[in-house]
């Protein structure tokens, strides 16, 4: 076994080391710590999650509030058009 790859779950951790010390009973190299490869997808939706969590989104404004509400030297109807 060259690796395995798993989420970060506490149980998957857990197995890894019953693993090791299972191959080392039959004289088989494996090393837990190296050999366990966290999935990249699970790692990057926590933390997806995370930011999504932090920034609470408020409630959408209207288009013509966002517009009336503008402070710019420019007229924003000239670059954004309704």
């Amino acid at each position: 076994i060259f690796a395995v790859t798993s989420d970060n779950a506490s149980n998957n951790i857990t197995f890894m080391e019953c693993l090791e010390n299972t191959c080392q009973m039959e004289n088989i190299f494996f090393d837990a710590i190296n050999s366990h490869c966290r999935c990249l997808a699970h790692i990057i939706n926590l933390v997806i999650q995370e930011i999504l969590e932090q920034v609470k989104a408020g409630e959408a404004q209207i288009e013509d509030n966002i517009m009336n509400n503008m402070n710019l030297t420019i007229n924003a109807r000239e670059i954004i058009p309704k």
